[in-house]
């Protein structure tokens, strides 16, 4: 049961108490009330009785001004009589009652006698005082007694109002008794552990967990987010001891990667320049086939050195360096690419299109070094006996691949394409697709995915064998030129044909 709906149980069962006790108290008021007059009216009864005795012999022997007060003492005794009769039906009443009715009956009779002598009293007239006053006597007697009934109700009344009192301090003092216990074990205690819960997590004990109450309320609930909390930190904090575990192995990696490629530069070179120099003094002295030794071992040297060169520019493209990042036009380092790559564009007979290419935010030298990788894979993968063709665009936007504040290039060719159960193994490092060119490293595409990757992009090949390859790669958008694709749509398109550059204008290419 949640808090909340105890609370409200609480209060709706204390309130309930509480009508019920004022109920109670008021209807013990009202009795106590009709108690109070009851024991008045007999006071009263009893009171007026003793002054009807005292005035009858006064009344019988004096003259009319004794009379008179006889006359108005009885005619109150009546009402008297008469008011009490709204009360309850009791014998005491009905008693008092009926005295009152022979009390009466002398009364009248002494009301129907003339004036008497005041000597001597005649007898029938002391016979009719002395049953007035034993009438009196027998009235003040009965209410003498219903006095005494009164008496001990109001004595019950009272010990009920006491008993009520009681009870309802003792439901009070188990309503706050609940309360009390209800707020310690559903939420002073749960609180106090989540408290020292927070405070564990805050001093990194992840591992920290706390009891949760069996009842579903919400401190309940909220215990149990604490401990969801507390796991998922847990597996935070895990991931980043991983991360750090593997960030401080591939900084050891790097590290000697570019020792290793270093130190091997000096003995790879004396490798070569030895082998080159035995060929060049004994050309005329040695057969072939030790001639082709020689320049195996040179070849084979300087292979080496191409690989020690890759490795040392990819453990330094795994410091990651961001200083250098700036506003870039990929058209221009594009255009710096083919500049590189003059010889091999002509060798090759190729033509390149440059299409729309936005700003990027990046490291100039390092985005030159993306385009000349991909386009030279694409003059070194070309179909043998066929002049390549290349276009590099920007691309449509990919939903699923380019992050917002982000552009997509395209580097399409129209080579042999690659199988795709290699799409994704050619991006690996030492990775070359097989039948291909002897030259190359296998270091290329796997430095352009970590220097892209650094800047939050990423680079992916479409491709099927026979229709020719689309590199694309996302990079992020300089902030002044962050605006929708189509605002890139409109530029210039340059078509290389062997070394010689020419310049047209396209009102808007065709994204890729």
């Amino acid at each position: 049961m949640k808090i909340r709906t105890r609370v409200l149980a609480k209060g709706l069962f204390g309130a309930v108490v509480l009508v019920l006790a004022i109920l109670q108290f008021i209807q013990i008021a009202q009795g106590l009330n009709r108690v109070e007059q009851a024991h008045e009216s007999a006071n009263r009864i009893i009171f007026t009785t003793g002054q009807v005795e005292a005035l009858i012999f006064d009344t019988l022997l004096s003259g009319r001004e004794s009379r008179q007060q006889f006359a108005e003492k009885t005619a109150t005794l009546a009402k008297l009589v008469d008011t009490v009769r709204h009360h309850d039906d009791t014998p005491h009443l009905t008693a008092i009652a009926k005295e009152h009715q022979n009390l009466k009956a002398y009364l009248e009779a002494i009301g129907n006698l003339s004036d008497l002598p005041n000597q001597p009293m005649p007898q029938f007239v002391r016979t009719l005082a002395e049953g007035i006053i034993a009438s009196s006597q027998a009235l003040a007697d009965q209410a003498q007694q219903w006095q005494l009934v009164v008496d001990r109700e109001r004595q019950d009344l009272l010990r009920q109002a006491f008993i009520s009192c009681l009870i309802l301090i003792a439901l009070v003092l188990f309503t706050l008794i609940v309360a009390m216990w209800t707020m310690l074990t559903c939420v002073i205690k749960p609180i106090e552990r989540l408290r020292l819960g927070v405070a564990a997590i805050a001093r990194g004990e992840f591992t920290y967990r706390v009891a949760e109450p069996r009842a579903d309320h919400e401190v309940g609930q909220l215990a149990a987010g604490f401990n969801q909390m507390a796991a998922a930190l847990e597996k935070m904090e895990e991931h980043r001891s991983q991360v750090v575990a593997l960030e401080r192995s591939n900084l050891g990696l790097e590290r000697f990667a570019a020792l290793a490629s270093h130190d091997l530069q000096a003995p790879l070179r004396t490798i070569t320049n030895y082998a080159d120099l035995l060929v060049r003094r004994n050309r005329d002295s040695l057969d072939l086939r030790s001639l082709g030794h020689l320049e195996q071992i040179s070849a084979a040297a300087l292979r080496m050195r191409e690989l020690t060169d890759g490795l040392l520019a990819f453990s330094r493209a795994g410091e990651i360096d961001k200083s250098h990042d700036i506003a870039v036009s990929v058209g221009a380092a594009v255009k710096q690419a083919m500049a590189n790559l003059a010889h091999q564009i002509e060798e090759a007979d190729a033509q390149i299109e440059i299409g729309p290419l936005p700003v990027v935010h990046f490291d100039p030298i390092q985005l030159e070094q993306i385009q000349q990788n991909l386009i030279g894979n694409a003059l070194k993968y070309r179909k043998l006996g066929h002049a390549p063709r290349l276009r590099v665009a920007l691309a449509e936007p990919q939903s699923e691949e380019q992050p917002e504040g982000f552009c997509t290039i395209c580097v399409s060719d129209d080579g042999p394409g690659i199988d795709p159960s290699h799409h994704e193994r050619i991006f690996g490092l030492f990775q070359r697709i097989d039948g291909g060119p002897a030259s190359g490293n296998g270091i290329g595409l796997a430095l352009c995915r970590m220097m892209i990757a650094s800047r939050g992009g990423r680079i992916w090949v479409t491709s099927q064998v026979g229709s020719g390859s689309q590199f694309l790669f996302t990079l992020p958008l300089e902030a002044a030129h962050r605006q929708p694709t189509a605002g890139h749509g409109s530029g210039r398109s340059h078509q290389v044909v062997g070394n010689e550059e020419k310049t047209k204008e396209a009102t808007r290419a065709s994204p890729v």
